[in-house]
């Protein structure tokens, strides 16, 4: 999907999504998910799908209330009524060797991709842009996908927090990819993706998520995938010094991941 026909979408349907909301921290804050599931997903964490309300909890789970039954959910989410089915979601954030290996096997997150500078040369200003390969599971959907940030460092809290400036996103990758999970071995999943715009990217002030392929193993938890990203991936603040344009990878014949 392209910038111009998400923001058309996101303009017909004008839902109080959570894509809307403020970044909250924590491994298990619904903001970790890609876009395409925070558009759909209102600020209660909660989706129709089908004859069902899906609500998605910040504990990992994945409750079925159906619809003409809604008056349930709140019982379900206080815990005196039990959902007709509970699935499990997660978005994990191991993190890998930094070795520039071709291939490796991924259940979580690899980040080995990051740099770190003054925006607009302000030391009291610190960014750092990473580039992460990520695994997202949705009871038996998973989703391979390069994640896109842009992170402030906080001279109080002392951590890394995501960024609300306005950046340019840059993508132009080939993968080849298998998931293994959970007795479940999918077929080789080969592909190619590439940022609509040459010339400014995506435009956004979050996070961007670029998906390369997704597979259902209903069996599977836990799985992960055997992975190959080449290509190339860049960032760039708007309005910024060209230094604070960054590319990756840094040396020219090394795949991503």
């Amino acid at each position: 999907m392209s910038q111009k026909d998400f923001n058309a979408w996101r303009k017909t349907y004008q839902i109080p999504a959570l894509y809307n909301t403020i970044d909250t921290v924590g491994v298990n804050s619904l903001k970790t998910l890609p876009y395409w599931y925070q558009v759909a997903i209102n600020q209660k964490g909660e989706v129709i799908v089908g004859e069902n309300i899906l609500w998605y909890s910040q504990t990992g789970e994945i409750h079925y209330v159906p619809e003409v039954k809604q008056t349930d959910l709140a019982g379900v989410k206080a815990g005196t009524v039990t959902s007709i089915k509970t699935d499990t979601w997660e978005v994990t954030t191991v993190q890998l060797p930094a070795e520039k290996v071709a291939r490796m096997n991924l259940s979580g997150s690899d980040a080995r991709w990051q740099y770190q500078f003054y925006a607009n040369g302000d030391p009291n200003s610190i960014r750092k842009y990473v580039f992460e390969l990520q695994n997202v599971r949705s009871g038996g959907f998973y989703s391979l996908n390069i994640n896109m940030k842009l992170e402030w460092y906080g001279s109080v809290s002392h951590t890394w927090q995501t960024a609300s400036d306005w950046r340019h996103y840059f993508w132009n990758v080939g993968f080849d990819a298998t998931l293994h999970a959970g007795g479940v071995v999918s077929p080789e999943l080969t592909g190619y993706t590439h940022s609509s715009d040459p010339y400014s990217g995506w435009l956004d002030n979050t996070n961007h998520t670029v998906n390369l392929t997704s597979y259902y193993a209903p069996s599977g938890f836990g799985g992960y995938w055997d992975v190959e990203v080449t290509g190339g991936l860049e960032e760039m603040m708007d309005n910024q010094l060209w230094q604070n344009d960054w590319s990756a990878p840094t040396s020219p014949n090394v795949p991503l991941w």
